[in-house]
């Protein structure tokens, strides 16, 4: 038997999921787009800040100590120094050299672990300062939090099918005390139904049973 509450139940959950999954995507490519434009700007920044820094005789901070086996591939920023030879000089973290972006703008460079998105800036002295990061990094971002909002997903889910079965029994109660009242009557009722604050779409099924009962009345007459 069909059930129009079942029917109405998994044609709006239905379509609540479709309108999710929609909004859940274009979220994803909007954050991941601004993501980038931050990330962007913020290697901008730290490239200019450090390539304008001043130590004293010239020289850079102490290189950081070497990272664990497992930092060099998770590194996911790393700035970068080479002379204007191009030599290699200074990494913050110590890990593997980038290739240098001699373009002095956004650009692309490519290492056995991975692909980086590069900015590369020069000193007045002379020197590359390149700020990269990994291709991924937003993506990995943007995941993190689709996995930490997944369980409040689910609870609005939960709570927006229930809320969306109580609704729609509610408004098929008046169904429900129609079936009622005629269940109720006895064969030789044949009064109109009278039903107060009745949905208009009920309102035609009223309006035909009382024409029928009115036909049965006359006819037993």
């Amino acid at each position: 038997m069909t059930s129009i509450r079942r029917k109405l139940f998994l044609s709006l959950l239905s379509a609540f999921t479709v309108a999710i999954t929609i909004i859940t995507v274009y979220m994803f490519f909007q954050t991941r787009h601004e993501l980038k434009e931050i990330f962007e700007n913020n290697m901008r920044e730290t490239a200019a800040l450090f390539a304008y820094t001043t130590f004293p005789d010239n020289s850079y901070p102490p290189q950081p100590p070497s990272p664990s086996p497992s930092a060099g591939p998770d590194n996911h920023v790393v700035l970068q120094i080479w002379d204007s030879e191009g030599n290699f000089l200074y990494s913050i973290p110590p890990v593997s050299p980038i290739p240098l972006n001699r373009e002095l703008r956004d650009g692309k460079a490519r290492t056995p672990e991975r692909q980086w998105q590069t900015y590369t800036i020069k000193t007045d002295r002379g020197l590359f300062v390149q700020v990269a990061r990994t291709e991924t990094m937003a993506k990995h971002l943007i995941e993190e939090n689709i996995i930490r909002a997944l369980p409040s997903f689910l609870i609005l889910f939960f709570l927006l099918g229930g809320g969306i079965w109580f609704l729609i029994g509610k408004s098929l109660h008046p169904l429900n005390i129609l079936s009622e009242e005629i269940t109720h009557r006895k064969p030789e009722q044949l009064a109109p139904i009278i039903m107060r604050r009745v949905p208009a779409e009920v309102k035609p099924i009223i309006h035909a049973l009382n024409d029928l009962l009115q036909k049965l009345d006359n006819a037993l007459t």
